[in-house]
Order: C-alpha cells, then structure tokens, then sequence
C-alpha cells in the first residue's frame, strides 16, 4: 500500500508539476486569452497564475495521501485535513492576509492575501497528513 502510494505521489506530481510551471509562466497570456483588452486583470491574472499553481502541487500531494487513508477504511485524517484546511487554516490566513495586512476591499491587491492564504493552507494541510501518513498504522486492516 506504501509503494502504490508513492508511486501515485510521483505521477501525480510528473503531471501536476510542468502544468503548475506552464500556467506560472504563461499565466497572463491565459488571462489575456479569456479577457481580452483589459490590462489590469491580466496583471492580476499573471499574479495569480504565480501564486495558485503552488497551492495545486500542496493540494495534489495531500489527496493522494488522503485516498490511501479512504481506501484504507482510516478516514478521521481525512476529515481532521479537512477541516483544519478550511476553518483552522484558510479563513485566518485569508483574513489575515488580505482584510489586515493588505487593506481588504480598499486595495485591489488584497487578492494576493487569499492566494496565499489557499497556499498556506494546503501546505498545512499537507503536512498534517503527512505526519499523520508516517506515524500511524493506515495500512493495518480494519474490516
């Protein structure tokens, strides 16, 4: 069960990884492509296809540890990840981020803060599961 979740780790990662690079580097051409004419979304945009594709590689890593501990029958990880990524992690930094440091709806930039706060939460949140991934017995039957 270890190998086949280390194997789904390295392919995901061979897809997700040259897509996460792609859309980092091409990010505002893909803005540009989808709304045309407007030079200050496709700077946000270029921004954000910076930031978010880190958010997918964390994201990635973490479900596949996740459907190892699904199939598994070992589900509390899961919810606890979960949970955690969203209400412990996400909310707080995104408020934190975007409405304190950056000025919330005053400036147009405070965007930036919830991309981060989506990164920062799902690296978290993989992290959680990767302790929880090696330190317990996921792969012991449980029926």
């Amino acid at each position: 069960a270890k190998d086949v979740v280390a194997k789904g780790i390295r392919l995901m990662m061979a897809i997700i990884i040259p897509i996460c690079l792609l859309s980092a580097i091409y990010g505002e051409e893909l803005t540009r492509a989808f709304i045309p004419g407007d030079p200050v979304v496709h700077e946000i945009g270029r921004v954000m296809f910076w930031i978010s594709p880190m958010s997918v590689i964390f994201f990635g890593f973490s479900s596949v540890m996740e459907g190892a501990f699904q199939g598994s029958g070992y589900t509390m990880p899961v919810m606890v990840a979960q949970i955690a990524r969203i209400w412990l992690f996400r909310i707080p930094f995104v408020y934190l981020l975007s409405m304190v440091i950056l000025d919330g709806p005053t400036d147009i930039n405070a965007c930036v803060g919830i991309w981060w706060g989506m990164v920062l939460s799902n690296a978290l949140a993989m992290v959680v599961v990767l302790i929880w991934f090696k330190r317990s017995d996921w792969a012991r039957a449980r029926i």
